[in-house]
């Protein structure tokens, strides 16, 4: 939590803010241009996404709607 936030710990950003279509649980990676890597434990996958948004703001709604699809087509581990 260097920044306050409680979303934020040990150079990750963990999913406590339901920023994403995941579990609370999910955490990530983010990086220059809309570049981030999504860990989800509980389905044992990883989810990156590479790119580059020169003078733009990455829209979030691509990358959430691919995520929800991937968390459907790859089930929670038992």
């Amino acid at each position: 939590m260097a920044d306050q936030r409680p979303n934020y710990g040990g150079l990750f950003w963990i999913n406590t803010d339901d920023r994403f279509p995941a579990p609370r649980e999910a955490y990530c990676m983010a990086g220059a241009g809309g570049q981030i890597t999504l860990i989800i434990p509980s389905h044992d996958l990883v989810v990156v996404r590479l790119g580059h948004f020169k003078g733009a703001t990455p829209g979030a709604a691509g990358l959430n709607k691919a995520i929800a699809l991937l968390l459907e087509a790859v089930p929670a581990k038992r």
